[in-house]
C-alpha cells in the first residue's frame, strides 16, 4: 500500500513539472525520470548508439540524440535549469516520505482500535469483582435471550442465575480451567447440588439492559448452604429480580446427599456472608399432583444431546422449559410469571421419558381488583418417580 503511494506520487510530481524545452538534451530529461538523474550513465549509452525520442505534450516534440560527445556536452543544461530540477527532486522525496509517514500512523491505529474497543466492552458488561463477600458481575440481554414478547424468557434469567454461581466458586478458587472440576474443594469427590430454588421476578430485563447481579454464600444447615442472587438494572438502579436457593453436598459416584466435611466446612466458612434470605422463605406445601387433578398434561418429553451437562445429566434449567409446556398458550399471551418455588426431587438422563402435569388456579390478591393465578406443576418419570415439585404465580401483563 505504501508502494503504490509513493509510485502515485511520483508520476504526479513529474506530470506537474514544467514542459522541456526544445533547448535541453533529451536524454538529461529521460535519464531523470528512468535513472533518478544518473546523466553520465545514459550520455555513455548516448555514444554508442543515436537515439530518437518522443515526448508528448501540449505540441509533440522530437528530440534527437547524436551520439557525438561535443554535441552532448554543448546541449547540457544550464546551472540555473540544474537547480530547478534538484528542487524538483527533493520536493519529490519529500512528499514521499510524508506519504509513507502518514499510511504508517492510518494502519497503527487501525491495528489498536481492536484491542481497545475490546477492552472497553469489558470493562463496561463483563466486570466482576468481590465486594464484602459478594461477587458482582455485569451482563446485558441478547438478542437470542428473548422470548415473543422482547423481554427476557424464564430459561435466560435460571441461566444468568447459575453461570453467576459458577463464575463465583471460580474467583474463589474452587473451580479450575475446567469446569468438571466444579466445585474443586478439598480432597473428597463431591458434587453440589440443588434442592430448593425461589424465584421473584419484579422486572423482566429487555433486550439490550446492562443488568448487574450480585450473588454471595450463607451458612444454612449441617448437610446445607444457602445462596441468592440479587439482580439489578445497571443503569436505573432499578431491582429486577430476587432468588434465594437451598444447595447440598453429594457424592459424585453414588449421587446420595452427604454431610459437608469439616475441613471443607471451614474452608467455606470464610466465604460466608452474614445475612438472612434474600427472599422471605415460602413454606407452602405443594399440593398432591396426579392425572386425576391435573387441568393439563404433556407427555412423551424426552431429553436431547444439548439439555445434558458435564456430568450427563440434564441440566436444571431444562427443567423450566418441560414444566412450562403444561402452561396453556392463553395463558402465556395475556399473564407472565412473578414468582416460582422449585423443589428437585430426582436427576434426569438421556434416553428417559418424562410426564408434564400442571393444575390452575386463581386465587385474590391484596387489592380486590386484582386476581393471581397460581399453578400446581409435576414434572416426573413416565415410570412414577417425581423429578420437579413446583408452584408458581402469573400476574396480568401491563
Amino acid at each position: 500500500m505504501t508502494a503504490s503511494i509513493a509510485f502515485s506520487t511520483i508520476f504526479s510530481i513529474l506530470s506537474s513539472s514544467q514542459p522541456i524545452s526544445t533547448s535541453w538534451m533529451g536524454s538529461f530529461d529521460v535519464s531523470f525520470a528512468f535513472t533518478s538523474g544518473e546523466k553520465a550513465k545514459f550520455a555513455g549509452y548516448a555514444k554508442a548508439f543515436q537515439i530518437k525520442g518522443y515526448v508528448k505534450k501540449a505540441n509533440t516534440v522530437t528530440f534527437s540524440f547524436k551520439s557525438e560527445l561535443a554535441k552532448i556536452e554543448e546541449d547540457a543544461p544550464s546551472e540555473s535549469q540544474k537547480d530547478v530540477l534538484n528542487f524538483t527532486y527533493w520536493r519529490w522525496l519529500l512528499a514521499t516520505l510524508m506519504n509513507i509517514k502518514v499510511t504508517i500512523g492510518k494502519q497503527r491505529n487501525v491495528l489498536d482500535w481492536k484491542p481497545r474497543r475490546s477492552e472497553l466492552f469489558a470493562a463496561s458488561f463483563n466486570h466482576e469483582q468481590v465486594i464484602d463477600k459478594i461477587y458482582v458481575q455485569r451482563n446485558f440481554v441478547k438478542l437470542y435471550e428473548i422470548d415473543a414478547t422482547g423481554k427476557a424468557s424464564l430459561e435466560t434469567i435460571m441461566n444468568l442465575l447459575q453461570e453467576t454461581s459458577v463464575n463465583h466458586f471460580k474467583i474463589l478458587g474452587f473451580l479450575d480451567d475446567s469446569v468438571r472440576s466444579y466445585p474443586k474443594i478439598g480432597s473428597e469427590k463431591l458434587a453440589l447440588i440443588i434442592l430448593k430454588m425461589h424465584i421473584q421476578v419484579e422486572h423482566y430485563p429487555s433486550w439490550g439492559d446492562a443488568l448487574e447481579v450480585d450473588t454471595w454464600l450463607r451458612c444454612h444447615k449441617k448437610l446445607s448452604m444457602a445462596r441468592d442472587w440479587h439482580v439489578c438494572n445497571l443503569k436505573t438502579g432499578q431491582s429486577m429480580i430476587r432468588a434465594s436457593s437451598l444447595q447440598y453436598f453429594c457424592t459424585d459416584a453414588t449421587r446420595k446427599l452427604s454431610k459437608i466435611p469439616d475441613e471443607i466446612k471451614v474452608e467455606l466458612e470464610r466465604y460466608y456472608k452474614d445475612t438472612t434470605f434474600i427472599l422471605n422463605g415460602d413454606n407452602r406445601k405443594f399440593p398432591k399432583l396426579n392425572f386425576e387433578t391435573a387441568d393439563y398434561i404433556i407427555d412423551g418429553l424426552t431429553p436431547q444431546w444439548a439439555d445434558l451437562d458435564f456430568n450427563m445429566l440434564v441440566n436444571n434449567v431444562k427443567y423450566i422449559r418441560w414444566i412450562l409446556e403444561s402452561i396453556p398458550m392463553s395463558m402465556l399471551e395475556t399473564h407472565q410469571m412473578s414468582s416460582m418455588v422449585l423443589e428437585f426431587k430426582k436427576e434426569c438422563r438421556m434416553g428417559d421419558v418424562l410426564q408434564s402435569l400442571a393444575a390452575v388456579s386463581s386465587v385474590s390478591s391484596n387489592s380486590s381488583s386484582e386476581f393471581k393465578i397460581v399453578c400446581r406443576h409435576l414434572l416426573q418419570l413416565k415410570s412414577g418417580p417425581a423429578l420437579v415439585e413446583g408452584l408458581t404465580t402469573w400476574v396480568q401483563k401491563v
